[in-house]
């Protein structure tokens, strides 16, 4: 993950974090385990392991399944909910990848595929090309959606709302989003936005944003 993410441990919450590792414990092989078992692998507490299993359990990511004294634990129906986003991220990456391929073979210059999420462009795919200077950017990165080849080519595509509220939330100067907002309209009425030196010096980048053609429907 890219600086802006996670560069800072300060930025990491440590309950979040260990509320993944719970969740991580469960797999095809053992679906259902005991919460006594859960304590153990965690080295955790069981008092902590029990507040943990409350908190997901309320949110519906973990069931409870009470036999007697023995309280057993499987994972949740909520997280379904998140099923057909991760279903979708992964069709959109091997439908693109041919086209990602196909582009590198004729330009020999590495390819990505960006995918927003919040105020930042994630790199979903990446087929390198034959150029020895270029941007070291893999999957699961991101950077700003204000910067780069891909990001900027996103955002000047959504809602005057909705880039206003992402600007807010990279603390975007009233200078920076005036000279912004002309680079939108450059790249809405050109159709591809041009990077130069945004992200690694001495790199230049151009992005293309995919839309739906049922969005264009509407």
């Amino acid at each position: 993950m890219s600086n802006e993410l996670d560069g800072d441990r300060r930025n990491v919450v440590a309950s979040v974090v260990k509320a993944a590792e719970l969740l991580a414990l469960f797999t095809r092989d053992e679906p259902v385990l005991r919460l006594g078992e859960l304590s153990r692998r965690l080295g955790w507490n069981r008092h902590t392991t029990a507040r943990f299993v409350a908190t997901l359990t309320q949110i519906g990511w973990l069931d409870r399944i009470d036999r007697g004294r023995d309280v057993f634990l499987r994972l949740g129906g909520g997280l379904l909910r998140f099923s057909p986003v991760v279903r979708a991220s992964s069709t959109l990456r091997e439908e693109a990848r041919a086209a990602l391929r196909q582009l590198t073979s004729q330009t020999s210059h590495t390819t990505y595929l960006m995918w927003k999420r919040g105020a930042f462009a994630v790199c979903l795919e990446r087929i390198s090309g034959e150029q020895i200077q270029v941007m070291h950017f893999d999957i699961g990165d991101a950077h700003p959606l204000i910067r780069g080849g891909g990001g900027p080519a996103i955002l000047a595509g959504q809602s005057d709302d909705a880039q206003a509220h992402i600007l807010d939330s990279l603390g975007v100067s009233a200078t920076e989003r005036a000279a912004w907002y002309k680079r939108a309209k450059a790249i809405r009425e050109h159709g591809f936005n041009v990077s130069r030196s945004e992200v690694v010096d001495g790199i230049s980048s151009l992005g293309v944003a995919l839309v739906s053609w049922l969005a264009l429907r509407r």
